[in-house]
């Protein structure tokens, strides 16, 4: 994995980070205007409870790579499990998905379900 900025003096590993490279610094303001709606969605969405929670860390400078981390929900085969994800909103966003990659795979060698593949 490269390296994404998350913060003036921080970097981080990022799944995503070729297509953040290929895509530049800017973004369409149709996209932007997008992202920024949801992310202050976020508080009042996602779910915060000791039986399981959702966190998203947004960079503000460069909001189309974000990191999520989820907790599995109690009474499930997840509970208590951490999950990461790098997630990456491709240059047409919204007309297209959101890419999210499973970074809890062991380096490829742990398939979780047959919706969470080994290889991301």
């Amino acid at each position: 994995f490269g390296e994404a900025s998350f913060g003036e003096d921080e970097r981080m590993a990022h799944h995503f980070v070729a297509q953040l490279r290929r895509a530049g610094p800017s973004m369409l303001p149709r996209k932007k205007t997008r992202i920024l709606r949801e992310v202050k969605e976020m508080p009042a969405r996602l779910p915060l409870h000791a039986d399981g929670s959702i966190a998203v860390r947004v960079d503000s400078a460069r909001m189309d790579a974000m990191k999520a981390l989820i907790v599995g929900a109690a009474g499930t085969p997840y509970a208590n499990g951490l999950f990461a994800f790098d997630v990456y909103f491709p240059s047409d966003y919204p007309d297209c998905p959101m890419q999210v990659h499973n970074c809890t795979t062991g380096d490829g060698t742990v398939e979780l379900n047959s919706n969470l593949y080994s290889n991301g």
